[in-house]
C-alpha cells in the first residue's frame, strides 16, 4: 500500500472556532474586528471557490466547519482537513 500524507504549513493564529469560543484574541485583547470578519468569509468563499471550479476534479469538503478554517499570522484563512478524502 503506498503512503500518501497532506502537509500543511503551520497556521500560527489558530482556527476560526478558537477565535468565536474566546480562546484567541488580538494584541489588544479583543477577537476579529468586522474587517477581519469579513476578510475570513471571503478568504473561504475563495478556497471553496478553487476546491469546486479549479482543482483538476471537482471537490467537495464534506466537514466545513470553524475548527477546519485556519488562519495565519496575517489573519488570512484557510480551509483545512479536506474531508473529501473520505466522501
Amino acid at each position: 500500500m503506498e503512503f500518501l500524507a497532506l502537509v500543511y504549513e503551520y497556521l500560527s493564529n489558530g482556527s476560526l472556532e478558537d477565535w468565536i469560543k474566546g480562546k484567541r484574541k488580538n494584541g489588544d485583547g479583543a477577537g476579529f474586528s468586522i474587517l477581519e470578519r469579513l476578510n475570513v468569509a471571503i478568504d473561504v468563499a475563495c478556497g471553496l471557490d478553487y476546491l469546486h471550479n479549479d482543482f483538476e476534479v471537482p471537490v467537495a469538503h464534506c466537514d466545513l466547519k470553524p475548527s477546519n478554517i485556519l488562519s495565519d499570522k496575517n489573519i488570512i484563512a484557510k480551509v483545512g482537513d479536506l474531508g473529501w478524502l473520505s466522501c
